[in-house]
């Protein structure tokens, strides 16, 4: 009995420790599998920054880039007698980079600060897709709010496009879809040169005339002689130089995206630093499409 007693005893605690044994190995699978997790979460955040890192010393050095380009080109300007009355794409190569940069003379876009009533509510009919009766409207608050006097008896004006949004009937939507037809940085007689504007901007000069428009782009870029302008309304247009500039600069970078600069150059100005010109505005952004700026 007492053998039979004790062969159960030790079978007892055989299985006891099976069981410990087995609780002990599920205790482990499960540290390790949330070490892994761990391990996993923090080598993805690290590669995250690393790319977030990489991408930002891109960004900086694809701006010191475009400035540097943007430099060369406005010396250039500045040494030839004659300033561009149209859209020129420049192809440079800065330490090793290949950097794509448009010039823009800003009488391109429609001016908010001088252009006429009709060319507004056309901006607005044509550019925005206002129904004529709205778009009369809103070009006349538009007018309203640009020569409403301040308290020195001057007119407020628009000091940039943003400014739109304190006009009646202006939301954001809409200033959306206007912002990359106009400027209120020109200088002028408030028309727009075609041979300088972007292809939305011939769009309301030309009316519903899509065709004739992709004509006419295609023919100024191959630089076709004798352009004909006819097709614009001729109450919007004048071609007559001007001093102040739009420039682009794209540059692709590692990751697939591009690095977009945009600067606005008074070049009838010397900057406070000296500089024969003078850089009023500038933005870097990055994008996956730049569209067909450049």
């Amino acid at each position: 009995g007492c053998l039979l007693f004790g062969a159960l005893m030790k079978n007892g605690n055989n299985c006891q420790n099976s069981k410990g044994k087995g609780v002990a190995l599920i205790a482990v699978l499960w540290i390790v599998a949330t070490l892994s997790i761990i391990v996993a979460g923090i080598s993805y955040s690290v590669r995250q920054e690393l790319r977030q890192m990489s991408l930002y010393r891109e960004m900086v050095q694809s701006k010191a880039q475009s400035e540097a380009a943007m430099s060369l080109v406005l010396q250039q300007m500045i040494a030839s007698a004659q300033r561009p009355n149209k859209i020129i794409s420049v192809d440079l190569v800065y330490q090793g980079q290949g950097i794509k940069l448009q010039i823009m003379p800003m009488s391109g876009l429609i001016d908010i600060n001088n252009a006429s009533q009709p060319l507004l509510a056309a901006l607005f009919e044509r550019g925005a897709g206002m129904d004529p009766a709205a778009a009369e409207e809103l070009a006349k608050n538009v007018v309203d709010a640009r020569t409403k006097l301040d308290r020195q008896g001057r007119a407020l004006r628009f000091d940039a496009i943003q400014d739109l949004l304190r006009v009646p009937g202006v939301d954001y939507a809409l200033y959306a879809r206007l912002a990359p037809l106009v400027t209120a940085e020109a200088t002028g007689s408030g028309k727009v040169n075609p041979l300088a504007a972007p292809e939305n901007v011939l769009q309301v000069l030309a009316g519903d005339n899509a065709r004739a428009v992709a004509d006419f782009i295609v023919a100024r870029a191959t630089e076709v002689a004798g352009l004909d302008l006819t097709l614009f309304d001729n109450r919007f247009v004048d071609t007559a130089t001007t001093q102040r500039f739009r420039l682009q600069t794209k540059i692709p970078l590692s990751s697939g995206l591009f690095s977009l600069a945009t600067c606005s150059v008074d070049l009838s100005a010397r900057s406070q630093d000296g500089m024969p010109w003078r850089i009023f505005r500038c933005s870097h952004q990055l994008a996956a499409n730049p569209g067909k700026g450049l």
